[in-house]
């Protein structure tokens, strides 16, 4: 039997293949959480119900999602919200991407001095590609049968009979077969054309999981200290440019120069590091279910996150090498990657312009089951608190 304590991007497609792609995740109805019958004057009236992951052995655990290798399709950035009140989290897109798309940035040849040396490279670089296409596509996937599975949770809470706690938080949905249902990934827009008319689909489905960040905006996570009693706040986010052999590869925290000052990652830095095309990795968690005024939602964050930083994020292959040339990307400048600098705008001004860059008008809302126009259900407010290995 499996004595893991993580699940791999295999493990959810060979669970797939013997379970059905709608078929890796279990719950007990017996087994929740509802803030309204723990405390009859909480303000929120939520329920987190647990699931479980289905190892193809039928060992099941808790999901916690280690990946490697993955390429972004968008920057880390901030969702569009309405209302009041603090940010708390930003999103990072992924979706299934082409050798060609991922052939771009950092992942072109560089220039050497014979045809030998030149060939050496033109092949490293096609391997490096080739790995990471199979490796972002089967993330993608993985993501995919989560989703998949995760809907199907849904369906049946919508049409049990004998729960032991109420999803309809909304007083104005009369049964629970109305209950909204959101999802991770996008799989059309609205028709900007006719919005009351069907929504457009989209030639690739988008997922986005949330990057958490603190009451300050520092991006991190909250762990619940058993001594403490208390929610401890940490950094998760990792420069893999900087684990390497100098250091043993130990984990280095991600920062950027903002005005001659190192500073930790934030909600206003953050997309300047976490770049579009960047290379990810890490441990994402799919704790629970949650059932709110919003309907349900599928609760994701990163636990930990692992980033190559494309360097060359923006830089397209539309434009000519005159056209680079002119924009400062000649392509015989020193491509090494030093450290982020900005200034104190510039991730605010990064947050502004990824949007139309990385969505290109698909809107930043997950879809619906149903066409309610509900905000997107708040996230849990329990975290696992152990640090796992991400080695292979």
């Amino acid at each position: 039997m499996s004595n893991k304590k993580v699940v791999t991007v295999k493990d959810v497609l060979d669970s797939a293949e013997k379970f059905g792609n709608d078929n890796v995740l279990r719950w007990n109805p017996t087994e929740f959480r509802d803030n309204k019958q723990k405390n009859k004057t909480a303000k929120f009236d939520c329920t987190w119900i647990p699931f479980k992951f289905k190892f193809v052995d039928e060992t099941e655990i808790p999901l916690i999602l280690k990946f490697t290798k993955v390429v972004t399709a968008s920057s880390a950035k901030l969702p569009n919200i309405n209302g009041d009140g603090p940010v708390k989290n930003m999103t990072i897109v992924f979706r299934e991407l082409t050798k060609e798309e991922i052939a771009t940035g950092d992942n072109v040849p560089k220039e050497k001095a014979t045809k030998k040396e030149q060939a050496k490279e033109d092949e490293r670089v096609k391997k490096s590609v080739e790995k990471l296409f199979e490796s972002t596509n089967d993330f993608n996937k993985a993501l995919e049968i989560i989703d998949k599975s995760y809907n199907k949770i849904c369906k049946e809470l919508k049409s049990s009979k004998s729960l032991g706690f109420n999803i309809r938080k909304d007083k104005n949905i009369k049964n629970n077969t109305d209950v909204p249902v959101n999802s991770i990934r996008q799989i059309s827009r609205e028709n900007k054309d006719d919005p009351t008319g069907d929504p457009i689909p989209l030639d690739q489905a988008l997922t986005r999981i949330k990057l958490t960040l603190g009451k300050d905006g520092d991006v991190g996570i909250d762990t619940w200290n058993n001594t403490t009693k208390s929610w401890d706040f940490s950094y998760n986010v990792y420069d893999s440019r900087k684990a390497n052999s100098k250091n043993d590869y130990k984990k280095v925290l991600a920062k950027v120069l903002e005005n001659n000052n190192v500073c930790n990652l934030n909600k206003d830095n953050a997309g300047a590091f976490i770049t579009h095309g960047s290379v990810v990795g890490g441990l994402i968690e799919f704790t629970d279910i949650s059932a709110s005024k919003a309907g349900l939602a599928l609760s994701n964050k990163f636990k930990e996150l692992y980033v190559k930083r494309n360097t060359k994020a923006g830089q397209f292959d539309v434009y000519s090498t005159e056209d680079k040339k002119e924009m400062g990307c000649d392509s015989g400048e020193e491509d090494e990657a030093g450290d982020v600098e900005i200034t104190a705008n510039t991730g605010k001004f990064h947050n502004e312009i990824t949007k139309s860059m990385d969505d290109l008008d698909i809107g930043n809302a997950s879809d619906l089951e149903t066409k309610s126009k509900k905000k997107p259900a708040s996230d849990n407010d329990d975290d696992l608190s152990d640090n796992s290995a991400l080695s292979d």
